[in-house]
């Protein structure tokens, strides 16, 4: 009960400290942003407002500032808190074979495909903590394909990428990984492909030995290579509709003719003509295939 009335009472501090807290206005985010792109190079002018703001806010409280400017001041000027700051702009938010109609359509379908290649490449575009990628990789062993393939997995929250390269999941979320793996259709049981540490789980090396984690900012880098697919899921829904279109293009370069990209359930290729880019082939599984290169 204590600890439940001290909830309360936080919960109430924070709400009265958000109310009296100095309005940001999109004034304010955009100078913001400007100055973050001077000093540190990360572009967020396009991000999607409401989201952005949001998470300004939490900052603001968290570091309990008295203005905007003052905001500014504190992670543009230590590295640590501008770190913090990344960390909290990103939605590192993903689960081993997240949404399992999804795997199982990937499976199903595009491992096939890939089959075809004596050598494939994979990019996994804003990959969080790698939950996703660990996932492709046990269906890509199972189906006997792990050793052509080359995967690899970027994100720019450099927190996330290091909780990915680790392998890691944590016990607390094991059973429900386990879960997902069969409705996915898992062949085997889950710790087959690794081993228990210190409580947590540890995935194999096996599967950590084709993949490379790098930092990556969709926003304003470039393609590092030509890919046989491209999974983005769940990080377009984050950005304006300029960036969407410029994320896209980017990933329309970077694919292969016929190539496979995939989106996550709550996002969707309306920002562009379809028709012309990709064509939908797993219409619930939100799969597509590349249908020719051309500029967006």
């Amino acid at each position: 009960m204590s600890f439940l009335i001290g909830w309360l009472n936080q919960e109430r501090r924070r709400k009265k400290f958000m109310l009296e807290a100095v309005v940001i206005s999109e004034k304010d985010i955009e100078k913001l942003s400007e100055r973050i792109y001077e000093t540190h190079g990360y572009d967020f002018r396009g991000y999607a407002q409401a989201s952005y703001k949001r998470r300004i806010h939490n900052v603001h409280f968290k570091l309990k500032c008295k203005n905007i400017q003052e905001l500014s001041d504190k992670i543009l000027n230590g590295r640590n808190l501008f770190d913090s700051f990344l960390a909290a702009l990103s939605v590192p938010v993903t689960d081993m074979f997240r949404d399992p109609i999804f795997f199982r359509g990937l499976k199903t379908h595009v491992l096939p495909h890939l089959k075809s290649y004596p050598f494939f490449k994979i990019w996994h575009a804003g990959c969080a903590t790698g939950e996703e990628v660990y996932s492709l990789a046990i269906f890509l062993q199972e189906a006997g394909l792990l050793q052509r393939a080359m995967i690899y997995a970027t994100d720019f929250n450099p927190n996330a990428l290091s909780r990915a390269k680790s392998g890691v999941i944590h016990k607390k979320d094991f059973n429900k990984s386990q879960i997902n793996y069969k409705l996915a259709g898992g062949m085997k049981d889950l710790s087959h492909y690794g081993a228990f540490k210190n409580g947590d789980f540890v995935f194999e090396e096996q599967l950590r030995e084709k993949m490379t984690f790098a930092s990556h900012n969709l926003v304003q880098d470039g393609s590092f290579g030509v890919m046989n697919l491209i999974l983005c899921r769940n990080t377009l829904i984050y950005f304006g509709k300029r960036v969407q279109m410029r994320v896209l293009r980017l990933f329309n370069d970077s694919l292969v003719h016929r190539g496979i990209f995939c989106l996550g359930f709550k996002e969707s290729l309306d920002c562009i003509d379809e028709e012309q880019h990709f064509e939908t082939w797993l219409l619930n599984e939100k799969i597509y295939k590349k249908r020719i290169r051309v500029k967006i």
